[in-house]
């Protein structure tokens, strides 16, 4: 048992007497070691710079700026919660709050779903699921709570450095991103008291190039020491990873391979509607929509509204780059502005999603509702305030005079890159009611915010940087590579890297019937194309699909493993943000990937 000091004990006394209770808490609002155990908390993890390298001269030895991430454990309402796993929540975009989408929409005891609210900010959620779990909600840098420090002098007055941590791909892009988020989550775990727990990842829409990268890294941390032929790589990172591992273990240096790490800890991942295979899911899509009396000709139908027109006939530039997601954009084009339907759930009219969004932000500037959605008091994180903030030289938006450089415009190269990022971009949020946080926690900079639940020029970036990249090789000639180490979210590397930690790890993912943006019928076919898959077969009666490999041996330091079967539940009134339409369904359905499957 820990010695407690008698200067402890005389604090405990003192504040016993003066309030009859008290928690011992830290700079930030956590308990110390010394307080309750497994209880709500709330508060920011500082990432320090990050060195990492990408795979040519231009990026090595990079380094990130310093980031503030925003997380709220919420602990299981069940007994012994200690017993049960944390499921860890992230939100895709890129440039999506997981504050601002899945901990708002009916995951815990509060819900900002508008559905549920009504003319009221918040409301109770009958379907938390606290009741199945311990919650763990973490921001992506810059988004949501979540925010940046800038380097040097005042950084709102230096375009010019928020300029280089967005677009020269050194702060925002897929691998420096789940790099810092498997970061952030294992130090969350630890100071939460869930160090050693089972983990579930969820992750939505972009979310699933997250949690997938995230996976691996945590499953083959070993790869991401360099240089090498990979990617990316971080020479401290499997150095974090072991660290962690073996504190769980109680060993020491000790290496362990991916089926002990997911048989450990990280063997369940949850995927809603996810982003996952790239350019391959993107183009299956459009060519899926292509296709003649596919449901968007069954839309324009019903609505009365002219047929789409075909590729051979617009003769669309995109249409005929299949990296570039073939028909897809023009699909995307056809429903918002031809059908005026919403790409996120085409039952609906355009903008229906957005809409949530809006009222979402809105309600996060409510002090008290915040409080009620995090169960935690946020006035006791001192990451809040605005003094706190301002010595840190804290900053969320780029605030650019125009979303893109002008130079796009005038380079072929990157236009491409634009058009999809802008077809990716959702509507920014700017219409903030009441702002209670600047009341509680002081006026913050112009190129700050308390929140901020959409990013749309970190969308951007994530799209342009990869560009930027592949100029870089053709100005040095290197043609081979272009496209081969490409960083942005439609890389199709990351499906394959999906491939490997489904040798050990169970995966559920979503089958959502009205989402255009991740396209359900697209997914299991679009791993076909992979040179370690044989075949895909579905079988609907059991909302599964299995992928078969091409070879039992995918590498070394895996088992043996012929096929792996997906649960892949239907959503028959659900789009892309499923947790809003069929809350108890998937609750009931991640309850019975977890614990009975």
């Amino acid at each position: 048992m820990k010695k407690i000091s008698w200067v402890i004990l005389l604090l405990l006394f003192l504040c016993f007497l003066l309030t009859g209770a008290c928690d011992l808490v830290d700079d930030d609002g956590h308990l110390t070691p010394e307080g309750v155990d497994l209880i709500s908390r709330a508060g920011f993890i500082k990432i320090p710079s990050i060195t990492y390298s990408l795979h040519h001269d231009w990026f090595n030895g990079v380094q990130t700026s310093p980031a503030h991430i925003f997380y709220s454990f919420q602990a299981a309402d069940v007994e012994n919660p200690e017993e049960y796993p944390v499921f860890v929540f992230f939100n895709g975009g890129p440039g999506a709050a997981t504050t601002g989408n899945l901990l708002s929409m009916n995951t815990t005891d509060r819900t900002l779903s508008k559905l549920v609210t009504g003319d009221d900010p918040d409301a109770a959620n009958p379907f938390s699921w606290r009741k199945i779990g311990n919650l763990l909600y973490i921001d992506a840098p810059g988004t949501g709570f979540s925010y940046t420090q800038g380097a040097g002098g005042d950084i709102c007055d230096d375009l010019g450095q928020r300029m280089e941590d967005y677009y020269h791909g050194v702060n925002f892009n897929p691998y420096i991103d789940a790099d810092m988020m498997v970061r952030a989550m294992l130090e969350a775990l630890r100071i939460n008291d869930v160090q050693a727990g089972k983990v579930v990842l969820v992750g939505e829409s972009y979310g699933g190039v997250r949690t997938s990268l995230m996976l691996n890294m945590l499953l083959f941390y070993n790869d991401y020491s360099g240089p090498s032929e990979r990617v990316f790589w971080d020479n401290e990172l499997p150095d974090v990873v072991r660290a962690h591992l073996n504190a769980i273990n109680g060993s020491l240096g000790q290496d362990f391979s991916p089926a002990q790490i997911a048989e450990m800890q990280f063997g369940k991942h949850v995927m809603i509607q996810p982003q996952l295979t790239g350019w391959r899911q993107t183009y299956l899509t459009g060519m899926m929509l292509e296709e003649d009396g596919s449901v968007i000709d069954q839309l324009a139908d019903q609505y009365g509204k002219p047929r789409y027109v075909r590729c051979a006939e617009s003769n669309a530039i995109t249409c005929y780059i299949p990296f570039m997601g073939g028909p897809y954009l023009t699909v995307l084009d056809y429903v918002s502005n031809t059908l005026e339907l919403d790409g996120y759930n085409f039952q609906e009219p355009i903008g229906w999603t957005d809409s949530f969004e809006e009222h979402t932000t809105n309600s996060l500037y409510n002090l008290k509702v915040l409080k009620r959605l995090l169960n935690y008091d946020p006035e006791l994180i001192t990451g809040m305030y605005a003094e706190y903030r301002q010595d840190n030289n804290a900053y969320k938006y780029l605030n650019a005079p125009t979303p893109i450089p002008e130079f796009v415009d005038d380079n072929l190269d990157l236009v491409p890159a634009y058009a999809k990022a802008i077809a990716m971009v959702k509507n920014p949020v700017n219409n903030i009611g009441a702002n209670d946080l600047e009341d509680a926690f002081g006026i913050l900079k112009g190129c700050d915010a308390y929140v901020k639940t959409w990013d749309e020029e970190q969308c951007y970036a994530y799209y342009m940087n990869d560009a930027w990249i592949n100029l870089f090789f053709q100005f040095f000639g290197d043609w081979s590579k272009i496209g081969k180490y490409r960083i942005d979210p439609e890389a199709d590397e990351y499906g394959r890297l999906f491939l490997y930690n489904l040798a050990v790890a169970d995966v559920m993912i979503t089958n959502a019937a009205y989402d255009f943006m991740v396209y359900s019928p697209s997914v299991p076919p679009s791993f076909e194309g992979y040179d370690e898959v044989n075949r895909v077969e579905a079988d609907a009666q059991h909302e599964a699909f299995t992928i078969y490999y091409q070879d039992s041996t995918l590498r070394q330091d895996l088992p043996e493993t012929s096929s792996r079967t997906i649960y892949h539940p239907a959503y028959d009134s659900s789009g892309h943000a499923v947790s809003i339409t069929q809350p108890e369904k998937l609750r009931r359905d991640v309850a019975n990937f977890v614990y009975r499957r």
